[in-house]
C-alpha cells in the first residue's frame, strides 16, 4: 500500500479524536485538543501493539509499534483494514471471535495469553488485553486492546519445563531399571511413564526382526482410549518397516528422533493412508539404545 496524502493527514487520520473534554481528578475539563496529543504521544512511543477497532473490527488506530510489525512506515496505512490483512486464518478468526464476545457483552478479556501466526508461517506469543471501546452515551461502539510480545518469556518457559521432564523421565527410568529384570519388562514401564509424564494418548514399541532387516509391531503399547484408537492400533499390528520407510523406519536409519507434524500430509506415513480414521495428527519417536545399539524404536502419537 502506497501513502497518499501530506505525513499531517495521514497522522492525524490514525488518531481517534475525542468525542468530549475530559475531566481529571481536579475536576478541571481538559482541551480536546491536548487529550488527542496525549493519545498521539501514547500511540507514538509505547513499545506495546495498541489498537482501536470498530463494530466490523476494522482499525481506527494503530500505535507506531504494531505498524511497525505489520511491515508499515505509517499507521494510518491500516486504518480501515482488519487482522485478515496481516494474520493467518486462524489467528483472524479467534480475533473476531474475541471482539464479538466483546461487543454483544460489554465485558472485557484481560491478560489473555495468545499465539499470533503470520502470513509466513512465523509465530509469536503475546500477553493482551482487550476491552469494549465506548462512545460519549456509554454505548459500546468497537474495541480496543494492548498486546505485549512474550516470546522469549515463552521459550524459557518450556526450556524449563523440558529439563523438568527429561529430568522426570529419567528418575523414573532408573528407578525402573533397578527394578525391573528384563529389558522388555522396563521397557513395557517405560512406554507408560513417558506417554503419562509427555501426555501423550498413544505409545508404541517397534523391536528388530530375527533377520535385522525390519522393524515388527510388538504388544507393548500404550492407550489412553482403546476404542478411540483402535484403527490405528490395528493397522500398525499389520505392519512392518524397512529402514527409511514410516516413522519407525527414519528412526532406526538415522539412529535420530523424528517429528512428524501432520501424519495426514506426510508422504512417509503409510498407517495414514490404510486406516481412514487414524485418530491421530502429530507423531514423534525416538530410538531406544542399549550400550550404542539401537534395540528398538519407540514412536507415540498426539
Amino acid at each position: 500500500m502506497t501513502d497518499t496524502g501530506s505525513e499531517s493527514e495521514l497522522r492525524g487520520a490514525s488518531r481517534l479524536e475525542p468525542a468530549s473534554e475530559l475531566k481529571p481528578a481536579g475536576g478541571e475539563a481538559v482541551d480536546a485538543r491536548l487529550a488527542a496529543l496525549l493519545l498521539a504521544n501514547l500511540l507514538d512511543h509505547v513499545p506495546d501493539s495498541v489498537y482501536f477497532k470498530d463494530a466490523e473490527s476494522r482499525f481506527l488506530a494503530i500505535s507506531q509499534s504494531l505498524a511497525s510489525r505489520f511491515g508499515v512506515t505509517n499507521p494510518a496505512q491500516a486504518v480501515g483494514r482488519t487482522d485478515a490483512d496481516y494474520f493467518d486464518a486462524d489467528h483472524t478468526s479467534r480475533a473476531c471471535d474475541d471482539e464479538r464476545q466483546i461487543l454483544d457483552t460489554g465485558t472485557s478479556i484481560v491478560g489473555k495469553d495468545e499465539q499470533e501466526t503470520w502470513p509466513d508461517g512465523s509465530t509469536n506469543w503475546v500477553h493482551t488485553s482487550k476491552m469494549p471501546l465506548l462512545d460519549a452515551d456509554g454505548k459500546t461502539v468497537g474495541t480496543f486492546g494492548i498486546s505485549r510480545d512474550i516470546t522469549e518469556r515463552k521459550k524459557s518457559e518450556s526450556l524449563l519445563a523440558n529439563r523438568e521432564l527429561r529430568a522426570r523421565l529419567l528418575y523414573q527410568a532408573t528407578a525402573m531399571a533397578a527394578e525391573k529384570t528384563s529389558f522388555d519388562e522396563a521397557l513395557k514401564s517405560c512406554v507408560h511413564t513417558v506417554c503419562r509424564l509427555a501426555e501423550w494418548p498413544v505409545g508404541h514399541v517397534y523391536l528388530p526382526d530375527e533377520t535385522g532387516e525390519r522393524l515388527e509391531p510388538t504388544d507393548n503399547w500404550h492407550l489412553d482410549d482403546e476404542t478411540a484408537f483402535e484403527d490405528i492400533r490395528r493397522v500398525t499390528m499389520q505392519t512392518t518397516f524397512e529402514r527409511g520407510v514410516g516413522l519407525p523406519g527414519r528412526i532406526w536409519e538415522s539412529g535420530q528422533p523424528a517429528w512428524i507434524v501432520d501424519v495426514t500430509q506426510d508422504d512417509n506415513f503409510p498407517r495414514a493412508q490404510q486406516c481412514q480414521n487414524i485418530g491421530v495428527r502429530a507423531a514423534f519417536g525416538f530410538p531406544v539404545r542399549d550400550g550404542g545399539e539401537i534395540k528398538s524404536a519407540f514412536s507415540e502419537t498426539l
